[in-house]
């Protein structure tokens, strides 16, 4: 079996922040809370055709494994989350699988089929101890009820350790309703932040025209139950997530319908008080604000601070047939705190992917197919970031990178 192209993988990886332990019910339970700090980043590069993981160390930022797994040698497509051990966690949303891998040796250590009789379509994974773990699942099941945990549109609870199904938390109740539609929920990312957890809903249709209005499900993870659910007013299409620890706030980004004639609309950057009970939109920047309209890239947002955060506006193809460039992708530095919005570099089209940062640097994958690069960024002072340099992570098929992330 083969990997699917890179446009049907979702890339669930969860940064540093992911140190944050569970909360003390979770210790009564006898479980033991997560503490793995991130040791590398990993980037996912593909041409639609082939796809590789490749290693980097953050500290010499330089190429440390070329083609660490790939799609001649595995079956599970590629997503990264730190977990106890270290381990890379690989998402196959193709084959509604999970694969754990040992980056020092680059094999799988064990897998895990999350499918229960049908195509799941795995979004992510958020670990919340050694033996307890989430998985967003987007699809439905149209005909339930052949096997247990199989109704799908949930988050499925996991053993990782083990490699087992523990059961399921139902999300299609709390999907955006838009009137005179059957909309489901469609779970997309999950971050653990403040001993809760925040998944996003993508609350479409089952054509993926209609869509409702963003949504942030937060989950108990000591009881598996639904606490709130947060509307992210005005907004449509939001997904990617960093939480930011210190300031215990939570970074979305939104990239609006693609259904709507104007997409940019309902784009934008939402911060939320974790803290709050229950946690509360604390700011909401439009697109309009950000990028000036453009919708920005929903797959990738890279929070530097509180008051630092990367996001991407997503160019377009003037002539789709012959990808002549009518606008290029813009990488955009926003302060949330005061509107400010500082461009730092222009890409081609479609070029710039989910990138990944920490107080000190930031990596930016260019999907190139002339001239593949990952863009590092130096990050000093109060959140001053500038470019200072670039590597190319595939030399051995030369891939364009996509997707970059700790693990």
């Amino acid at each position: 079996m083969s990997f699917l192209s890179i446009r049907f993988i979702t890339i669930g990886l969860l940064g540093a922040a992911l140190v944050a332990g569970a909360c003390d019910d979770d210790k009564a339970a006898g479980m033991v809370p997560v503490m793995t700090p991130a040791r590398g980043l990993a980037v996912i590069n593909s041409d639609f055709k082939v796809t590789s993981v490749s290693l980097l160390d953050p500290a010499t930022r330089a190429l440390v494994r070329d083609d660490c797994i790939n799609s001649g040698t595995t079956s599970a497509t590629l997503s990264q989350t730190p977990q106890p051990g270290g381990e890379l966690v690989l998402v196959d949303r193709g084959n509604s699988a999970i694969s754990w891998l040992d980056p020092m040796t680059c094999t799988v250590k064990r897998q895990l089929s999350v499918k229960t009789g049908f195509r799941s379509n795995p979004k992510d994974l958020v670990a919340i101890s050694a033996s307890k773990a989430y998985v967003p699942r987007y699809e439905t099941n149209t005909a339930p009820g052949t096997e247990a945990n199989d109704a799908g549109d949930d988050l499925l609870i996991i053993d990782p350790t083990a490699a087992t199904i523990l059961g399921r938390i139902d999300m299609a109740p709390h999907a955006a309703p838009v009137e005179g539609e059957m909309v489901f929920a469609r779970p997309d990312r999950a971050v653990l932040a403040d001993n809760k957890v925040f998944v996003t809903l993508s609350s479409m249709d089952e054509n993926f025209v209609v869509s409702g209005e963003g949504r942030l499900v937060v989950v108990d993870p000591a009881t598996d139950q639904v606490t709130s659910v947060l509307a992210l007013t005005g907004m449509k299409g939001c997904s990617a997530m960093e939480y930011v620890a210190a300031a215990k706030t939570l970074m979305v980004v939104c990239g609006g319908s693609f259904a709507d004639l104007d997409q940019g609309a309902a784009s934008g950057v939402v911060v939320v008080d974790v803290a709050a009970t229950p946690p509360a939109v604390k700011t909401s920047l439009p697109a309009s604000a950000v990028s000036g309209g453009q919708p920005l890239n929903f797959s990738s947002i890279v929070a530097i601070s509180s008051t630092a955060v990367l996001v991407a506006a997503i160019g377009r193809f003037a002539d789709p047939a012959t990808n002549t460039e009518g606008a290029p992708d813009t990488l955009l530095q926003v302060d949330p705190s005061t509107g400010t919005v500082t461009k730092l570099m222009d890409a081609g089209a479609f070029e710039l992917g989910r990138g990944a940062g920490s107080s000190a640097l930031a990596m930016i994958p260019q999907g190139s197919t002339s001239q593949p690069r990952v863009q590092v960024f130096t990050v000093t002072g109060a959140g001053t970031i500038t470019k200072s340099s670039d590597l190319d992570p595939s030399p051995a098929r030369g891939l364009p990178p996509r997707e970059i992330a700790w693990y």
